[in-house]
């Protein structure tokens, strides 16, 4: 599938833009304040969605979301809190904003695609590469083991995602060694994302002494974890829709 533009909510200015999609999801709060529904969202972010509910709900109670119909698995569930709720004109019931918490890299990677891929359906089996992002920028690396080179090399970017890089180096790196990363986002910040991954595949490159290495991300934290996902959602998306600071 193609990465496609969106437009986005401008209701409020977001660290997460906001696509105006509507997606079935099953939004249920916790046992002891009975709420149900079956409902539409009316945008989703990487940081939370608004949804349509037949009555206003608690601000900061938690509630769990499982978005229907979508990928292998046919749905995946998220945890979040009320950030606010409130009732809509005569007719038209309430609307609930609601702040999506532990943002892992799994959830951040659906939520990203949901977010950016234009020609995204209920039902659809969506895969990583919607947002692989093709994109020159600089990055340092080393390796991390006993007998590896602890040097500092600078390399650069060809392609990003939320799992992996594929990387362009003057110098071979041992398939399956682990590495230290320093990727220079190009997001605004004076400090590198700094992770750790392993080598998965190494090729010759299109010139001599020159090598192509994909690298898998192992498990980031949740804040390295959000900006890089915040980066690759503000390359898909127009800069018109994008709040001026992350």
């Amino acid at each position: 599938m193609k990465v496609g533009r969106r437009t986005v909510s401008s209701d409020e200015a977001r660290r997460f833009p906001r696509v105006a999609r509507s997606i079935r999801v099953h939004a249920r709060l916790a046992k002891n304040i009975k709420f149900d529904q079956l409902t539409d969202t009316l945008n989703v972010g990487l940081g939370g969605v608004c949804i349509n509910t037949y009555r206003t709900l608690p601000v900061g109670a938690p509630i769990e979301l499982t978005f229907k119909g979508i990928g292998p698995d046919n749905g995946f569930d998220v945890h979040g809190r009320v950030a606010w709720s409130r009732q809509e004109t005569a007719g038209q019931g309430c609307r609930t904003g609601i702040e999506i918490l532990g943002l892992k890299r799994l959830v951040l990677e659906r939520l990203l695609t949901l977010t950016t891929a234009g020609e995204w359906s209920p039902g659809s089996d969506f895969a990583p590469h919607h947002f692989h992002l093709r994109r020159h920028l600089g990055i340092e690396y080393r390796g991390t083991g006993v007998l590896l080179r602890r040097t500092w090399r600078k390399a650069y970017t060809d392609e990003i995602s939320m799992r992996d890089v594929i990387v362009h180096t003057e110098s071979s790196i041992r398939a399956r060694s682990a590495v230290e990363i320093r990727l220079m986002l190009a997001d605004g910040l004076e400090t590198p994302l700094v992770c750790r991954g392993k080598v998965r595949q190494v090729r010759p490159g299109p010139r001599r002494k020159h090598w192509v290495s994909t690298i898998a991300f192992d498990d980031m934290g949740e804040p390295q974890a959000v900006r890089l996902a915040v980066f690759l959602s503000r390359e898909f998306l127009p800069p018109a829709v994008l709040p001026k600071q992350a």
